[in-house]
């Protein structure tokens, strides 16, 4: 994986992204992607989800998180796998939004419509608390 996040960073834009250069309190970012679950620990169901969150640490160039989603059939917490090209997206969503972030031109899209149906079942997703809060609604996340 650190790989990938090397590699986004030295090519994937004009210039290459020096992590030195990354000021520390923007260097932790959040996004959601594509993944799958390729077996449950417990029962080996396989599934696949559009809204799987990863905390990058793009000073470091490693993944700080990998946030858990529950087996729907037997509620065993599992790691999610990510298709490298789905993984390079994420990276290069996050530095877009950490230079972002910098110049002050960030506005996040998330929370706009909190009636909308929900993604996915709260109670089997890490980043939604199991239950207690919405990750698709961002920080404030809504109930």
């Amino acid at each position: 994986m650190a790989r990938i996040i090397r590699a986004v960073m030295e090519e994937d834009f004009d210039e290459p992204v020096d992590p030195r250069d990354i000021p520390r309190e923007f260097a932790f970012q959040t996004v959601h992607g594509r993944a799958l679950c390729r077996g449950c620990r417990k029962c080996k169901k396989s599934w696949s989800t559009y809204l799987a969150w990863l905390t990058l640490d793009l000073r470091g160039q490693r993944i700080a998180k990998s946030w858990q989603q529950k087996c729907q059939s037997c509620q065993t917490p599992n790691q999610l796998w990510f298709p490298p090209e789905e993984l390079e997206r994420m990276v290069a969503v996050a530095i877009e939004r950490m230079w972002k972030l910098q110049d002050g031109t960030y506005v996040s899209g998330r929370g706009q419509n909190q009636d909308r149906p929900a993604p996915h079942l709260q109670s089997l997703c890490e980043r939604c608390e199991y239950g207690r809060r919405k990750c698709w609604l961002g920080r404030g996340g809504g109930q």
